[in-house]
């Protein structure tokens, strides 16, 4: 059995949903703590007809790096439920002080939300570090005004948390960028493997995050060559087996104990050498070593900070 309706019936049934969603939002807003976050949307405009003054734009595309490993959670937080409510969007550039209080702005005026009660409540105003910066710029400068909703007492700017990982992604990639005829540099790893949007002034942060994690596997597989004294990592099992294998009698217990213990013997090694005191890396290494090891160094701290971000890990969180 099939329904047809007319396009009117389709569009005021879906106005009558948006309205009811709507006066529910009012009414949580009212008698709930909620979160505000806004941020600009990101496209890809493209252009058939290409003049200087109409052009292809790139507007942040979407893509994802698998993590081959996992951090073991510390204290991870318990998973609930997050209500999240889209209202509609605004055709309003964010970009500067006066963009930031219009935003918040409509956002009072679609909730009817008056005066008073700014007086008597807060809010957390969540997003990237330009939008924290401008609100705390207008709490600032708005401080004397007499009304409770335009001095911003209520509001209470927040970096989220994706965010500041995408600061310190940046962070990382402009301080080892270095030059392209250097080899070891991640300008010399881009030049090589002929990647794109990885500049320092504004870096695609998906592309930037998937060179800092293979220029990190790369840079770790190397210490453990070098540690080990090997050629190849993948057959290090098949290399341990066959030790054992001469042994008339041994325990699978006895063969897995001896290969973790050469593992964190030799961890315990790259640490101290590589990890431990920064400042005596001159001593025993050459420039593109110490630069390697302190790549390898800042990229630990990113990789956990990151992962801590992901499974809602506080105690990780705190630590990095």
């Amino acid at each position: 059995m099939s329904l047809s309706v007319s396009y009117p019936t389709a569009y005021l049934s879906l106005k009558a949903l948006a309205d009811d969603g709507l006066t529910q939002v009012r009414k949580l807003a009212r008698t709930h703590q909620w979160i505000l976050i806004y941020d600009n949307i990101n496209y890809y405009d493209s252009k058939f007809n290409q003049r200087l003054d109409n052009r292809n734009r790139h507007h942040e595309p979407f893509q994802h790096y698998a993590v081959p490993f996992r951090i073991r959670p510390i204290s991870p937080l318990d998973v609930s439920k997050t209500w999240a409510f889209e209202i509609p969007a605004m055709d309003i550039d964010q970009s500067s002080l006066d963009g930031n209080m219009r935003v918040l702005e409509e956002v009072k005026k679609l909730l009817q939300l008056d005066d008073e009660w700014f007086r008597n409540h807060v809010v957390i105003v969540g997003g990237n570090q330009l939008t924290v910066s401008r609100v705390r710029t207008m709490i600032r400068y708005r401080a004397p005004d007499v009304s409770a909703f335009n001095r911003l007492q209520w509001a209470i700017p927040v970096l989220q948390l994706f965010h500041l990982q995408m600061i310190v992604c940046g962070t990382i990639l402009r301080t080892h960028y270095g030059h392209i005829t250097s080899p070891g540099s991640l300008a010399y790893n881009i030049g090589k493997l002929g990647r794109k949007r990885v500049d320092k002034t504004m870096p695609c942060y998906y592309t930037a995050n998937e060179l800092l994690r293979n220029t990190f596997d790369a840079m770790v597989r190397r210490m453990w060559l070098v540690e080990l004294d090997r050629k190849r990592l993948d057959t290090l099992e098949d290399d341990v087996s066959g030790f054992w294998a001469g042994v008339d009698c041994y325990l699978m217990e006895d063969r897995q104990w001896f290969i973790n213990h050469v593992l964190m013997t030799k961890a315990r090694a790259i640490r101290d050498k590589y990890l431990a005191n920064s400042a005596t890396l001159s001593q025993t290494l050459g420039t593109a070593n110490i630069n390697a090891a302190l790549f390898v160094r800042d990229m630990v701290a990113y990789m956990e900070l990151s992962a801590a971000i992901k499974a809602g890990d506080i105690g990780d969180s705190r630590q990095s």
